[in-house]
């Protein structure tokens, strides 16, 4: 549970919406967590940490998309 309008809130929505309205960036995260799923992980903490470089990428370019979106 997040609370509503929070930066925490923001980011997964705008992540979300992002790649909602967002083929090549989506198809792009898609293709990643294919090729993640594929390796043998330890715990859930290094898959998370796998992924987390490029979920940050995406979610920078969110945020800005749906600061402008919701202008």
């Amino acid at each position: 549970m997040l609370e509503y309008g929070s930066d925490h809130w923001t980011r997964h929505i705008a992540f979300k919406e992002y790649l909602g309205h967002n083929e090549i960036e989506r198809c792009r995260y898609e293709k990643f967590k294919l090729e993640l799923s594929c390796r043998e992980w330890n715990d859930s903490q290094e898959y998370s940490a796998a992924k987390g470089v490029l979920i940050a990428e995406i979610e920078q370019k969110a945020l800005i998309w749906y600061a402008d979106y919701n202008d």
